[in-house]
Order: C-alpha cells, then structure tokens, then sequence
C-alpha cells in the first residue's frame, strides 16, 4: 500500500506546461531567441508554423501566444538559453537552429492507447486521476484510452510528458530493483595483490 502511495506522490509532482501560469514575457523571449539565432521574424513563424503576423503580434505584445505554439516557443527559448550559457557550442546559429525539433504529434506517431495505459500502470492510479491531471473528463480520457478518439495537440504534448516521465520512473525502478542485495553480488573473499 505504501509503494501506491509513494507512485502517487511523484503523479501528483509532475508539472505540467501551462504558459498562463509562468508569466512569461513573450515579446522578450521572441527577440531573444531571435537574436541568439540570427534569423528573422519569417524565419521564426515558418518554424513555429504560425503566419509571419501572427509571430510579429507576439513579438510587439499585440497577442499572446496559447496552448500547443506557447509550448513550442518555449523549447524554442530553453534551446537559446542553452547557447547563451555556452552549454552547447554554436559555430553556425542558423542551422542550429534549423536542427532544433519541436514536438508535433502527427509526426511522432504514438500510439495513445497503449501510452496511455502505460503511464497507468506505472503510477498505479486511476483514469479520473489522469483525466484531473490533464484537465479534461474522465469520459473524454476513457475514449483517448480506448482508441475511440485521439488527444489535440495541445493535449497529446501534455499526454506525451507524462509518458516521458513515467518511463523515467519505471527506469529508476528497473535500476533500483537490480541494486536491491538479493540481486547484487557480493564477494566477500579479499582479492589477492
């Protein structure tokens, strides 16, 4: 019982990306990432798949970006950061640039059944708990699980991160599982020099 409850506690941790909640200054961020990458505002929305007014609304406080462009604007942003710090070396910003992959779930393929019953299993809780966590309906969720309906973008990112991280827990189980003594083997002999 307790091990559920444990599970539980890291579901209950994993932040979700909400762009409403972190108060990011998105006119900042736009040039910022546009100015560690040399390119321009047609270069930013052909990349972000968005028109080229629609990035520059960003980029002059006229709008603010939502849900799935908000998201990859972000990764955008954690990628120019990493420049700036000199985490990763850049000799050409504009193909770095071009290598950077944002999440698009037509491309990725997944298969939402079974990741979805995956990410249960693994934190041993129920679909009303998943559903709360994504902010939908248990009804809705039910029909993602079954394969009667398919997450939007916007939700299957979200979907997409809790997978990430219950395959990094079930990771960390394997790990600790293998480092448990029954399963190490221990010598207890002294080497000879």
């Amino acid at each position: 019982m307790a091990k559920k409850k444990n599970k539980s506690i890291a579901f209950d941790q994993i932040k979700l990306f909400d762009p409403e909640e972190e108060n990011l200054n998105f006119p900042s961020i736009c040039r910022f990432i546009r100015e560690t990458f040399k390119v321009t505002q047609e270069q930013m929305a052909l990349k972000l798949k968005i028109t080229p007014n629609g990035y520059a609304n960003w980029e002059y406080a006229r709008r603010v970006p939502k849900g799935f462009p908000a998201f990859n604007l972000r990764q955008l942003y954690n990628e120019a950061k990493k420049v700036v710090s000199g985490q990763e070396l850049v000799k050409e910003p504009f193909v770095e640039f071009n290598q950077i992959k944002l999440f698009n779930p037509t491309e990725e393929n997944l298969d939402f059944p079974s990741i979805s019953k995956l990410i249960r299993d693994i934190f041993k809780i129920t679909q009303e708990q998943i559903a709360l966590k994504l902010e939908i309906s248990a009804p809705s969720y039910a029909l993602w699980e079954s394969g009667k309906r398919v997450p939007k973008s916007w939700q299957a990112f979200n979907l997409r991160q809790l997978y990430d991280e219950a395959k990094e827990l079930a990771v960390s189980q394997e790990v600790k599982k293998e480092q448990t003594p029954e399963n190490t083997v221990q010598n207890s002999q002294p080497q000879a020099a």
